[in-house]
C-alpha cells in the first residue's frame, strides 16, 4: 500500500468482491455421472424443464453470491450499491474485532503512517484502534 498516493476502502471493497469473482469463476468442477445427473437429464430432456428438478434446488445454492450490489434489478434505492458496500464494511469490521491480530505498539505506528500518507481516512484508523 505504501506505493500508492490514495487509499479508498470502497474501492478495496469493490476489488475484494472482484477478486471472489475471479476466484469462483475459476474454481474446477467435478465432472462425472453423478455430478451431471444423467437420469435427471434423461427424463426432462424432452421438455428442457430442469429448474423444478430436485438435482438443480439441491445445488442451487451454490450460485455465486456477490458481497456487495446484488441481483435486485428493481431496488427502489439510487446508493444501493454504495449502501452494500458499507454494510460490507460493517461485516468487515465485525469479522475483524472477532479476529484482532495481536500487533506490537511499533508495528501499529508504522501501518498507520503508511494507511495515513496512501490517504485513508484518520477517523476510520481511529475506529479501528479503538476496537
Amino acid at each position: 500500500m505504501d506505493s500508492v498516493n490514495a487509499t479508498s476502502i470502497e474501492k478495496m471493497i469493490a476489488d475484494f468482491e472482484v477478486i471472489r469473482l475471479v476466484k469462483a469463476a475459476l474454481t474446477p468442477f467435478e465432472v462425472n455421472e453423478e455430478t451431471l445427473c444423467l437420469d435427471d437429464i434423461k427424463e426432462q430432456a424432452h421438455t428442457g424443464g430442469f429448474v423444478a428438478c430436485d438435482y438443480t434446488l439441491d445445488y442451487f445454492m451454490d450460485l455465486y453470491m456477490p458481497h456487495i450490489g446484488g441481483r435486485d434489478a428493481k431496488t427502489k434505492s439510487p446508493t444501493y450499491y454504495e449502501d452494500s458496500i458499507q454494510e460490507e464494511i460493517e461485516r468487515l469490521m465485525d469479522e475483524f474485532e472477532n479476529n484482532r491480530p495481536e500487533l506490537d505498539a511499533d508495528t501499529k505506528a508504522r501501518v498507520r503512517t503508511v494507511l495515513l500518507k496512501s490517504g485513508l481516512p484518520a477517523d476510520i484508523l481511529d475506529r479501528i484502534e479503538a476496537m
